[in-house]
């Protein structure tokens, strides 16, 4: 017998009666967006459903308690025992995510409804005459209606408040980001979820270094899976630099073999690196939304950077021109942030008609962004790095839009030998240089 694919497992289900099972709120929530019994394709949490919906229609106070007698007096104790309602209920430890675990579910029952329409549409294909028209008919009003069948209305704002008061009550465990750069961070503040920043600069100014000191920090202090996309670098090369910035070993010694090996495994082991995906054949902004989605529920990912914008492609109509192929690049990297909750890094180039021509009065801005000024509008935050004139070892910092904190300009130090940034210059040797 054939496995059934990953959507008809029960993770997200149990996760949604969880849910409801710590926070007797949610069970309003998860019905105000039009859940109903048949989403739950196994029959346990189907049965715990509609308890607790019942329960609710009666006033009653969903928990494990109300929800375990429940089940006993209906008589379906032996298909739900109670250590199972308590285990599912442990699973989950904050009501913040409901709204998360909402939307994937929606997505599993389409996926199911999908998967039985083509094993229906196949065994028509094989029983009918050769009529495409009436296939090809019938296939495209069973679509609309497993897509129209789950599709949500727009939440009333007595539903938005709630899920802010529940936000609000578990504000500990809202996902919260920082760069690990305390000087940059006490200005912009925490990078949350659902959130984009553009990071943008000149060729060579350390943008990619800048992005992947960020992710490391993410994935070993905070303890979060990350995800970069290379488009500009392959797996190797990518691997060296984060080896040079954790290690302090020069770049240029690694990829030549003159480094210390026994140094450089010692690092390895140190480092836990297991969490932090690479992905270097992966152009199509199409692609690069399926693969984040996937990677977010396998992985559970908290962050995702694209380096750079410039490199993605995107399949437009042939009348698109580049500037509007780069926008739509930019409005896709915004949605990846939104439709998974997750913050999105994506690296830009600036326009090389700018070259560097800036003074103590003039700096770089948002309409020099490179091929598309609209690319400020997508994002929440950008931060346009740039050289200081008068010292190679500073990299000055143009937070040029910031969605949660007010516009200014910071200041790091660079190592470009290790490529790596630290919180100020006066951390830089004298002796380093880009």
């Amino acid at each position: 017998m054939n496995k059934l694919p990953y959507f008809f497992d029960n993770k997200v289900e149990r996760l949604v009666i969880g849910t409801c099972l710590i926070d007797k709120t949610c069970i309003s929530f998860f019905r105000g967006r039009g859940m109903k019994p048949q989403w739950f394709h196994h029959t346990n949490l189907k049965l715990l459903w509609c308890s607790m919906c019942e329960l609710d229609d009666k006033g009653v106070d969903i928990d494990i308690v109300s929800v375990t007698l429940d089940i006993v007096e209906k008589g379906h104790g032996d298909k739900v025992p109670a250590f199972e309602i308590a285990e599912i209920a442990s699973d989950v430890t904050t009501s913040a995510q409901a709204e998360y675990w909402h939307s994937q579910l929606v997505e599993q029952v389409k996926l199911r409804r999908l998967f039985h329409l083509n094993t229906k549409f196949e065994g028509l294909l094989r029983e009918q005459p050769a009529d495409s028209e009436f296939l090809l008919g019938y296939l495209n009003e069973s679509i609309e209606n497993v897509m129209d069948s789950v599709e949500d209305d727009p939440e009333s704002l007595e539903d938005i408040y709630h899920k802010m008061i529940r936000q609000m009550v578990n504000m500990d465990e809202v996902m919260k980001l920082n760069t690990g750069l305390s000087s940059l961070d006490e200005f912009i503040g925490p990078l949350y979820g659902s959130d984009m920043t553009i990071v943008a600069g000149e060729s060579s100014i350390g943008k990619t270094a800048f992005v992947m000191g960020v992710l490391k920090h993410i994935n070993h202090y905070l303890d979060v899976p990350v995800l970069l996309f290379s488009l500009e670098m392959d797996s190797i090369i990518t691997a060296m630099r984060c080896l040079s910035s954790d290690s302090h070993i020069r770049l240029t010694d690694i990829r030549e073999g003159r480094a210390d090996v026994t140094a450089l495994m010692d690092r390895i082991e140190q480092s836990s690196s297991r969490n932090f995906f690479v992905e270097c054949n992966t152009w199509a902004m199409e692609a690069i939304e399926a693969k984040t989605k996937y990677m977010v529920r396998k992985h559970g990912i908290g962050a995702m950077a694209v380096d750079y914008i410039q490199l993605a492609d995107m399949s437009l109509n042939a009348q698109s021109n580049r500037e509007q192929m780069v926008s739509m690049i930019g409005r896709t990297c915004k949605k990846i942030a939104k439709d998974n909750g997750i913050h999105v890094f994506a690296l830009s180039q600036l326009d090389e008609a700018w070259g560097g021509r800036y003074n103590d009065s003039q700096k770089p801005t948002g309409r020099n962004l490179r091929e598309s000024k609209a690319l400020k509008h997508h994002t929440d935050n950008l931060l346009i790095l740039y050289k200081d004139k008068k010292d190679a070892r500073r990299v000055n910092v143009n937070i040029d839009k910031a969605r949660n904190n007010a516009q200014g300009e910071r200041s790091l130090g660079f190592i470009g030998s290790q490529t790596r940034f630290v919180n100020s210059p006066s951390e830089v040797p004298r002796e380093q240089r880009r």
